[in-house]
């Protein structure tokens, strides 16, 4: 425990950020409201003060401007995606435009990704506060410079990995600097993703908590579960494990950083809760997994794109293991043992089901039984009550369903 302690505080942040400045709201009246908005939707936005005071809730029609940490992902996104790869000055222009509206974080990984491209842009170094030095430019990272060459490696060791904070993310990683950046982008693109699919149902909150992800090239140093995933999420810690793999990092990154999302979006809006019904949890998760397409750090999440393989493999056995079996399944059954696989698939299918099939009639439903599973109300009877029907019809239509996709493998 000591010496896994002293790896942790030996990590060493690779930049220093600031995304804890104020969001600023500019009303139609002129007045202007600096602080955290926690929640926008189509017809509102919710500000909290920096320094205390009670949160305000402001109609949007009221709003003459608003930036905010989450607007100015998506705008940066916009930009960065009609950038080319190598575009050093595209790269810098648009970490300028994170960077005045209080995005360092992100300002500072695209300024890493632009010396990966160009290491002799002074403009970068400048940025992030560098010194031309005996070998050259150098950037300073807790007391020591190195050049971008040497930053552009993997870690030789799980101890001198580096730190890459995002406004919603701590990523700790000993792998090389490109794939590291592209990771952290990608968790941001996550997060965008995820309150899309949730807030035009569930009011959900920002949260401050930032979990921690831990990806490990080092595969000795990887802490694995008593089950043996090379994934997974430690809900108490807030803290995501991923053994990198070749060519494969990326899927269980969004997937194990999707359970982290809703652990900290359910704890921001409600401020007390459980933990959501793990087949819910899991089959999220999943569906994100499954709509992770595109080139690393600049992924797009099609939610809603099927894995084949998960409804292959459930309609192997479409007669076996039912909806009232998976409803009450508990966390290690999905993990251990030959039903497994099965209780995994379903749990996929059946929340792909419920929140895209039918022309997504059952996804409001879907989602208010997730938020009221975190509240300890995920019971099969709680189940039928929001859904104002039997489990039996669910699970009739959800097996004509998972027929119908296989049909067309």
């Amino acid at each position: 425990m000591k010496l896994a302690l002293l790896a942790i505080l030996l990590i060493a942040p690779l930049v220093a950020t600031n995304d804890g400045g104020s969001d600023r709201v500019t009303l139609a009246s002129g007045e202007v409201l600096t602080g955290r908005v926690v929640l926008e939707d189509a017809a509102r936005l919710v500000i909290v003060p920096r320094r205390g005071g009670k949160e305000r809730v402001v109609p949007l029609v009221d709003v003459r401007d608003a930036i905010t940490v989450e607007r100015t992902l998506r705008k940066m996104f916009e930009r960065l995606d009609a950038l080319a790869t190598d575009d050093v000055e595209g790269l810098l222009d648009t970490a300028d435009f994170a960077a005045v509206r209080g995005v360092d974080s992100l300002a500072r990984i695209l300024r890493l990704r632009a010396l990966l491209h160009d290491p002799t842009s002074k403009r970068a170094y400048e940025a992030l506060d560098g010194a031309e030095r005996s070998r050259g430019w150098q950037i300073r990272i807790d007391k020591t410079w190195y050049t971008i060459e040497e930053l552009r490696s993997a870690r030789k060791r799980w101890r001198d990995a580096m730190e890459h904070p995002t406004p919603h993310f701590v990523l700790r990683t000993d792998l090389p600097l490109e794939q590291a950046l592209d990771l952290a982008l990608d968790l941001e693109r996550t997060y965008l993703a995820f309150y899309d699919l949730m807030r035009p149902t569930l009011p959900l909150r920002v949260f401050e908590e930032r979990p921690e992800v831990r990806v490990y090239l080092e595969e000795g140093s990887y802490l694995e579960p008593s089950y043996g995933a090379s994934s997974w999420f430690d809900w108490d810690a807030n803290i995501v494990y991923v053994r990198a793999e070749e060519g494969a990092t990326r899927r269980p990154l969004v997937y194990e950083a999707t359970r982290a999302l809703l652990r900290n979006a359910f704890y921001a809006t409600k401020g007390a809760g459980g933990q959501v019904q793990m087949w819910a949890d899991l089959g999220i998760a999943e569906v994100f997994a499954a709509a992770a397409q595109g080139e690393p750090g600049k992924t797009k999440l099609d939610l809603g794109t099927l894995s084949r393989q998960l409804y292959a493999l459930h309609a192997q056995s479409n007669a076996e293991v039912g909806i009232d079996r998976v409803l009450v399944a508990a966390q290690a059954e999905f993990y251990v043992g030959t039903i497994a696989p099965r209780l995994r698939s379903r749990s996929y299918t059946l929340t792909d089901f419920l929140l895209f099939a039918e022309d997504a009639t059952h996804r409001e439903k879907f989602l208010r039984y997730v938020m009221s599973s975190f509240e300890s109300q995920g019971s099969p009877t709680h189940f039928e009550k929001i859904f104002e029907t039997d489990v039996e019809k669910i699970e009739a239509a959800w097996k004509k369903h998972v027929e119908e996709v296989a049909s067309k493998l």
